[in-house]
């Protein structure tokens, strides 16, 4: 990485290993018991940990997005606005000169189209920015519930087979105190006198 991380990366970061880290040793995963839910939590923290470190994933969208969005012509015509008004005065004192007998300067070309405008160069920024702090927050909140919902996958299925541990080992049990009775003295059938 080319660009230092700054201190709620870092602690994004350890709580997303923490929370893996716990996740790992408390399942168990390596028992392979609930892949599914385990791959699931794989892919949610990917998400999560690109949320983080990948900034530039999420700038790549939102100028998608901003020029698939009708934004950037109606801050050209804007821009095209300003300038206009900008030009009125000299155009003013142009069409003045000209009628006093004047000759209007010849006017140099400027390379006006190709630097943007005020509100372009002022209002596409903040709206670019705005929009990726957005879609990393929601990607990231919704990693974060992804998580949770894999660890509750897991943890229903551990306890859905702990169960069935438990209610196997009582119908044994069960089975073993029935196998295992004599019948005694009250279990008897009293003979009857002729």
């Amino acid at each position: 990485m080319t660009a230092e991380l700054s201190i709620w990366q870092i602690g994004l970061l350890a709580g997303l290993t923490s929370f893996a880290i716990l996740y790992t040793f408390h399942f168990r995963i390596w028992a392979g018991i609930a892949a599914g839910s385990d791959l699931f939590f794989a892919a949610a923290l990917a998400i999560a940990v690109g949320c983080v470190l990948a900034p530039s994933v999420f700038d790549h969208a939102t100028s998608e997005l901003v020029e698939w969005s009708s934004l950037p012509e109606a801050l050209e015509s804007a821009d095209a606005r300003v300038a206009s008004i900008e030009s009125l005065p000299g155009e003013l004192i142009d069409r003045a000169l000209a009628r006093l007998g004047y000759e209007p300067e010849a006017e140099e070309p400027t390379s006006a189209s190709e630097e943007p405008g005020p509100f372009e160069s002022r209002i596409r920024p903040a709206v670019d920015a705005l929009i990726a702090g957005v879609l990393r927050a929601t990607a990231f909140l919704c990693s974060g519930l992804f998580l949770l919902a894999a660890m509750a996958m897991r943890s229903s299925t551990s306890s859905v087979r702990r169960i069935q541990d438990l209610s196997k080992r009582v119908e044994r049990l069960e089975l073993a105190r029935f196998a295992n009775e004599v019948p005694g003295p009250s279990d008897a059938t009293p003979e009857q006198p002729d």
